[in-house]
């Protein structure tokens, strides 16, 4: 007979939550004539899904005006709000759009 010892293992969660310390920020009741940044998070083909939302919000908004994630700073911390709201105010953006993330 062999002789088991008990073990404990501890178990994280591993999707990397955070919490929560502050609300979304007010909407937009359309974006019309807005100014709308894409950052890009680095992570899977955010090339492809930002051509694909901006043309779709482009036949919905065609007033709309996109600033390419290409012409922002990559932000590789999306917790990072206060780079995140530095890059939005440079370039005058009063909406984004941010991702992908991996």
């Amino acid at each position: 007979m062999t002789n088991i010892e008990e073990i404990k293992l501890e178990v994280y969660n591993p999707t990397s939550s955070f919490e929560v310390n502050q609300g979304f920020a007010a909407r937009l009741p359309d974006l019309d004539g807005k100014i709308i940044a894409e950052i890009a998070n680095p992570g899977w083909q955010f090339d492809r899904t930002f051509a694909l939302v901006e043309s779709l919000l482009k036949e919905k908004y065609p007033t709309a005006k996109f600033i390419s994630y290409k012409d922002l700073p990559e932000l590789n911390n999306v917790t990072d709000t206060k780079g995140i709201e530095e890059a939005l105010k440079a370039v005058g953006a009063q909406a984004a759009i941010i991702g992908n993330a991996g």
